[in-house]
């Protein structure tokens, strides 16, 4: 009985709010018109055919959601319900290769690295590009693939290409995107190209990497606030998700959360 009423609750509180707000309107209003008002005379000339016309129109809207809730309201609940561990790997993927992006700034500035990565500043990112050397005598090793690339403008280009093909695969789910996720992404993926990748993979003659530090914090920082907007609004799909398609995601989620306090 609990889980009916969770799954009947998420159903309706996810109904876009304009449009439940009318459907209200309209009911309550059909109801005071039938209840109340035809057993009133007439306040003015021609009262009656108005309310019988307003009374029309609400009865048509109330119609109009009804088949809007059933045929297509549910059917976009139930997508975005399927797709949910889709779209949090996808997201999570795209943290990950923010996060190792830092770990290897501070990593090749010559800082410790911390157990878990929190969010640094701008003025810190800043101060960590200016004691890496854009072209090091060594391969860089990338850790979140563990490949090499020769200096950091391979690197961008790489972090480039995967952010595209992350964007490519959600595209292919975008009826369970929200338009301020598709928005975010495109400002991660312009972050990516026209900033972290501006040369496109070509050697500049910079000793630091300075010039790149606005574009790192903001990839970043942007990576990491699209997956926390997406567990803030998409927590209504994340229980029926893990109870009908994978009875070892809270388990699992559980345990990342526990590692991450460590």
């Amino acid at each position: 009985m609990k889980n009916l009423f969770l799954r009947l609750k998420g159903r309706i509180i996810t109904v876009n709010k304009w449009l439940g707000f009318c459907f209200l309107i309209a009911f309550a209003s059909v109801l005071l018109i039938d209840l109340w008002l035809v057993k009133l005379p007439e306040w003015f000339t021609n009262a009656s055919v108005i309310g019988t016309i307003y009374r029309n129109l609400c009865f048509a809207y109330m119609t109009s959601f009804i088949f809007y809730f059933l045929n297509v309201h549910l059917q976009n609940y139930k997508t975005k319900v399927k797709t949910f561990g889709y779209l949090e790997n996808k997201l999570s993927r795209l943290q990950q290769l923010s996060v190792d992006l830092i770990i290897l700034l501070k990593k090749a500035a010559g800082e410790p690295r911390r157990s878990h990565e929190n969010l640094l500043t701008k003025d810190e990112v800043k101060e960590y590009c200016k004691k890496v050397n854009p072209n090091p005598t060594n391969s860089i090793s990338y850790t979140w693939s563990n490949l090499s690339f020769l200096n950091w403008y391979e690197l961008f280009e790489f972090i480039e290409t995967e952010t595209k093909d992350i964007f490519r695969d959600l595209s292919t789910i975008k009826e369970s995107l929200d338009t301020e996720i598709i928005t975010r992404l495109a400002n991660i993926e312009k972050v990516a190209e026209s900033g972290l990748n501006k040369t496109r993979g070509k050697v500049l003659g910079n000793t630091t990497l300075e010039l790149f530090a606005t574009e790192i914090y903001e990839y970043r920082n942007q990576c990491e606030e699209i997956l926390v907007y997406f567990h803030q609004e998409y927590e209504i799909y994340e229980d029926e998700y893990a109870r009908e398609y994978d009875p070892k995601y809270n388990s699992e989620k559980a345990k990342k959360e526990q590692e991450n306090e460590h």
